[in-house]
């Protein structure tokens, strides 16, 4: 439909943006990222976050992309965990204000781990498409 988008995994957008430092292409980097229409940033509580120059940068991004592009985070995170996961409290505060100004969060229940669960009335497999029928 025209639109430009990238589903990455939270440890690997990390590892890119420390390669970019090393390879001197950071500008270009966040450049690319920021100008993308949809950004899936996957598994974000299973983040090895202990250096603060990935998580400046992480912030960096969200911050050029606030109020201009549409990006979505998969985390097992609740807000108030995000401090002590990235290790800085008032750059998460920060953090969360600018991504929560037009956000809308889906909440699932701690026992929707499996949503193949009957319970959920969720299909286990897609339906197949009208073009596949051969009626």
């Amino acid at each position: 439909a025209g639109h430009r988008g990238l589903a990455i995994r939270a440890q690997e957008l990390f590892e890119a943006m420390r390669t970019s430092h090393a390879d001197r292409t950071t500008r270009t980097f966040f450049q690319r990222l920021a100008r993308l229409d949809v950004l899936l940033i996957e598994e974000f509580g299973y983040l090895n976050a202990s250096e603060p120059q990935p998580i400046n940068d992480f912030f960096r991004l969200m911050d050029d992309r606030c109020n201009h592009k549409s990006t979505i985070i998969t985390t097992n995170l609740g807000y108030e965990e995000w401090g002590k996961f990235l290790g800085n409290g008032p750059m998460a505060a920060a953090l969360l204000s600018r991504l929560l100004q037009k956000c809308r969060t889906i909440t699932f229940p701690k026992d929707a781990v499996n949503l193949r669960n009957p319970k959920f009335a969720l299909p286990t497999s897609p339906p197949t498409p009208a073009v596949l029928n051969p009626d």
